[in-house]
């Protein structure tokens, strides 16, 4: 009998899969190389270190995605506690295809966060995110300008 098993449903050949704490090693380099482009356009604010590192001490979950047997994108959440409520949120996303994943993704992370009891998934996303974020019920509530100043 396999009870210790946790089967992640497939949806049109789209499967998440969680980096258990026993496998981050053996699948943080092929991670972090897929979310190099996320993690570089936040750069001032975090570095790829700084991601893998949180990787690693349990703070961020790293996700991989398949289509099919070939991976073809990865994602790191959080449990976000904000004064009022905790969240899950999207910290870094990125691979490719990104048509083909990112419905039933999210859609699994939604679950995810609602069986953890968690009443949201925030993401934060660049200005292209908005072609698809209506289309998974994302509401833009804010949008985030920075102004650096010499």
């Amino acid at each position: 009998m396999q009870d210790n098993v946790v089967i992640f449903p497939q949806a049109d050949g789209v499967r998440i899969m969680p980096v258990l704490p026993e496998q981050v090693e053996e699948y943080i380099d092929v991670g972090m190389e897929l979310l190099r482009p996320a993690i570089e356009r936040q750069s001032m604010n975090v570095t790829e270190d700084v991601i893998a590192q949180e990787i690693r001490d349990g703070q961020s979950l790293l996700w991989l995605v398949y289509i099919g047997d070939t991976l073809t994108a990865a994602i790191t959440t959080a449990v976000i506690t904000h004064p009022r409520r905790s969240v899950l949120k999207i910290e870094f996303l990125g691979g490719t295809r990104m048509s083909e994943w990112v419905k039933p993704a999210t859609d699994f992370l939604a679950e995810m966060a609602r069986k953890a009891g968690l009443p949201a998934l925030e993401a934060d996303g660049r200005k292209g995110f908005e072609k698809i974020a209506g289309g998974l019920r994302f509401k833009p509530i804010t949008t985030n300008y920075v102004m650096e100043l010499d």
